[in-house]
């Protein structure tokens, strides 16, 4: 499985913050490039998996086991990028920034 940096241009990557640093080889995303990811994935026609969400705390990402999921089996690509998208956006509206995304591709 190609990672989802693959299908990205290198500066929306380095947009990005790589979690290796907490043990997860992903990049995650502030809201806005994660908007932006999620129109690129579309255009790829790339299922969305689901996704994790990150606070940043002094510069450094820390899980806060909220996430989201996609049945590849139940839905269609554009099911799964809107729902991607729709918990995001619900996401960003009631805790506003210092928040990071990753999305899980297949």
């Amino acid at each position: 499985m190609k990672s989802i940096t693959s299908f990205l241009p290198a500066e929306t990557v380095q947009l990005g913050m790589s979690l290796e640093e907490i043990g997860v080889k992903e990049i995650a995303w502030d809201y806005e490039t994660v908007v932006k990811v999620i129109g690129i994935m579309q255009e790829e026609q790339r299922f969305v998996l689901g996704g994790d969400v990150y606070k940043t705390v002094s510069g450094k990402a820390e899980i806060t086991c909220d996430s989201w999921y996609a049945n590849k089996n139940e839905m269609t690509i554009e099911e799964s990028l809107a729902r991607a998208k729709k918990f995001i956006e619900a996401y960003h509206q009631k805790q506003g920034d210092g928040y990071l995304y990753t999305l899980v591709i297949g």
